[in-house]
């Protein structure tokens, strides 16, 4: 029926606009026939399915009467050639495709034929009627060529947040509808009603918050105080009817709670958040430690602003409970120096809140369907310039996407296809902008958007620099060489930090051992931690280091490569090293104190040669 209604009352580049995006249907149809197209839908789980069947989608491609193979085809079918003066064509997709026509004979063409006369065969009187009867188009058969293959032509996926809180808007009437809507009291008495009745979803089904009261309470931040089926204390913060609930938010309403109660759990709910909420709740949830506070963000369904007037209060009680509040966990991503001094994003899975043991529980894939990375975030908005798709754990052969390959068959390059479904990101040169953004998207079209700090790689560093990165690569080397076994990053960040200050001997005899003392203990300023990004990255590239077993730990690379010499005035510091390391293995008896002095010096001279 839509298919239909569009190709009777629309042209080839004409838009249609659906308001009810549904499955996706509309959306679907208008690129299947040529037409550009805006779906609309306040339901996540529809723009999901949506987006997911448009992606995966395959078109037949048409011949466009403005394009060199549509206009030899339609010389083919009129028998006139194309002259040798025409334009060139501009592929416009207003000019409409090459259908085939079907000849409209009447009785009235056939009467006032002028070629048929008396005398003439059947098969002259048909030509006859042919070359002078009118043509029907047939719009619904376009000519297909059945050597190209169509996908989905470009699109974004657009909301309307982040949203602005705008001011009280002064002069209006307390009898005005726009006064009853902005009515606080009428907007927070509709959230809590229904809180108290649908409770909040968790990922899954037998996860659920569920309230034996909710009462009212005089914050600012802070507007209500209740109780779990469990017996936990809960307070919850409602954000704004038309804002989004940021940073400032989070920290202001977490302060409040914490005042005067022993709840542990805060629950703030917003229609949206802003980018790095998620992640500013589990670090305010880190340090109010004394408190044991828990803050959870949760999502409010969209249809829960339209308690305003009377129709939205009779669709509002007409819609489900089970998704008017749901909670989404916490992505767990990893950020890992790549080679060149480039980086790479790992996600490892969700962090999901449990609220039947009240713990953090860490999950699997299993409930991320795409993820994308903004390799240079702004701050303003999200642009996807990586994308990656998990199938939600499962096998690519049973992902939707499968079936688009099928159709691609010699098209797709399989090294190039695999990329795009795994969990660890290609490697991308640092952003200028100094953050990137990761968005992870679970099958119900829940969002959320984490942003990190990330400082670029000096451009052109000093000769100093280099000169330290160089002496850094050669005693990681050294520690590796002689504790010959693989080292964690911590226990080389320490080592390193020690042989740096010139403690060669304690760095040797135990890497881990540096002094602990709170903000101030060497290894943790995001100075160093950026620079042993940069250095790890660079000798895993040159083949010096290679992963260990386990994650986090680093080996020496192949024997064969290439080892960066350390400067002559550090050879006592290599001479001191083989004198202790001589101790520690007389000690484990493993060789005596001449063999194993030879052996490490002759290993420390092949370094500095």
């Amino acid at each position: 029926m839509i298919e239909r209604c569009i190709l009777m009352t629309t042209d080839p580049g004409d838009l249609v606009v659906d308001p009810t995006c549904g499955s996706g249907t509309t959306a679907y149809v208008a690129e299947h026939w040529g037409r550009r197209w805006i779906s609309i839908d306040t339901s996540r789980v529809a723009l999901a399915l949506a987006r997911t069947r448009l992606m995966s989608a395959r078109f037949p491609y048409y011949l466009l009467t403005d394009s060199p193979s549509g206009r030899k085809k339609q010389a083919e079918l009129t028998g006139v050639s194309i002259p040798p003066g025409a334009p060139p064509t501009q592929r416009d997709m207003h000019r409409g495709f090459v259908y085939r026509t079907v000849p409209h004979v009447t009785l009235k063409s056939i009467a006032n034929n002028p070629d048929i006369r008396e005398g003439m065969t059947r098969e002259q009187i048909n030509l006859a009627i042919r070359k002078h009867s009118d043509t029907e188009t047939l719009y619904d058969q376009p000519y297909e060529d059945k050597g190209v293959v169509r996908l989905t032509g470009p699109f974004t996926v657009e909301s309307l947040s982040p949203h602005r809180e705008l001011p009280p808007v002064e002069g209006i009437e307390p009898s005005t509808p726009t006064a009853a809507r902005l009515d606080p009291g009428n907007y927070l008495q509709t959230i809590f009603a229904n809180l108290l009745k649908a409770g909040v979803k968790g990922t899954t089904k037998d996860q659920r918050i569920a309230f034996t009261r909710l009462d009212t309470y005089p914050g600012q931040y802070v507007q209500a105080e209740g109780e779990t089926t469990t017996g936990q204390c809960v307070r919850v913060s409602v954000g704004p009817e038309l804002g989004t609930v940021g940073d400032e938010w989070v920290k202001k309403a977490g302060l409040e709670a914490i005042k005067g109660s022993r709840c542990g759990l805060l629950l703030i709910c917003a229609f949206s958040f802003e980018a790095g909420v998620h992640e500013q709740a589990g670090e305010l949830g880190k340090e109010i430690q004394f408190g044991k506070l828990r803050i959870l963000p949760v999502r409010m369904n969209p249809d829960m602003a339209m308690f305003g007037d009377q129709t939205g209060q009779e669709l509002l009680k007409k819609t489900g409970a089970a998704n008017l509040f749901s909670v989404f966990g916490e992505p767990d991503l990893k950020i890992e120096p790549a080679a060149d001094g480039k980086l790479a994003v790992t996600v490892r899975g969700v962090d999901v809140f449990d609220p039947t043991t009240g713990e953090v529980r860490s999950g699997g894939t299993d409930d991320i369907a795409c993820w994308f990375i903004d390799t240079d975030y702004n701050g303003e908005s999200f642009f996807v310039r990586h994308a990656y798709f998990l199938y939600g754990g499962k096998d690519t052969k049973e992902g939707p996407y499968e079936k688009l390959k099928k159709a691609l068959r010699a098209e797709v390059d399989e090294g190039e296809w695999s990329k795009l479904y795994r969990a660890t990101s290609q490697p991308f040169p640092r952003p200028k902008s100094g953050k990137i953004a990761v968005k992870v998207i679970n099958h119900f079209g829940d969002e959320v958007l984490k942003v990190y700090a990330v400082a670029a790689v000096p451009k052109n560093p000093p000769s100093q620099y280099r000169v330290e990165r160089g002496k850094a690569k050669f005693y990681i080397q050294l520690l590796l060489r002689t504790w010959k076994k693989p080292l964690s990053r911590e226990m080389l960040e320490r080592g390193l930090v020690l042989m740096l200050n010139g403690d060669i001997r304690r760095a040797i005899l135990n890497p881990s051992s540096t002094p602990a003392k709170r903000g101030k203990r060497p290894g943790t300023t995001p100075q160093f931690v950026r620079g042993m990004d940069t250095l790890l990255g660079e000798m895993l590239d040159d083949g010096q280091l290679k992963r260990g077993p386990e994650d986090g730990f680093f080996a020496l690379g192949e024997p064969d490569a290439s080892f960066d010499a350390a400067p002559p005035s550090d050879f006592e510091a290599v001479r001191e090293t083989a004198e202790t390391m001589k101790v520690i293995q007389k000690d484990k008896q493993r060789a005596t104190d001449a063999e194993f002095a030879s052996e490490l010096n002759g290993k420390a001279y092949d370094f500095i040669s």
